[in-house]
């Protein structure tokens, strides 16, 4: 048996956490976790190597980091809304098939 995942502490991971899909790895969604955590790598990567080719002209471009903690932002305040700690649970059962909002086959 499954243990169930409490909504306000899945909410303040994903509000402090966010960025790293914390809040993800902690409710089973492993798969969205790690493209949060990827994404947020590449981006970091990416900008990085931007920043040196351009001699620290591309430095404005971390602002781009901050893309995967809104949405974590986001997902945190999805899980406060709920009213319910049913709702929540069939929120996340819904978020296991999904990436971003796509089924998943």
């Amino acid at each position: 048996m499954e243990q169930k995942k409490d909504k306000t502490i899945a909410a303040v991971l994903a509000i402090l956490l966010g960025t790293f899909g914390i809040h993800l790895f902690y409710l089973g969604c492993t798969k969205k976790a790690l493209y949060y955590l990827l994404g947020w790598v590449a981006i970091f990567v990416i900008v990085s190597i931007i920043t040196v080719i351009t001699l620290g002209f591309g430095s404005v471009l971390y602002i781009l980091c901050w893309i995967p903690g809104v949405l974590g932002i986001i997902d945190g305040i999805h899980y406060l809304t709920d009213k319910t700690q049913e709702d929540f649970e069939k929120r996340v059962e819904e978020e296991k098939n999904k990436i971003f909002n796509w089924e998943l086959k």
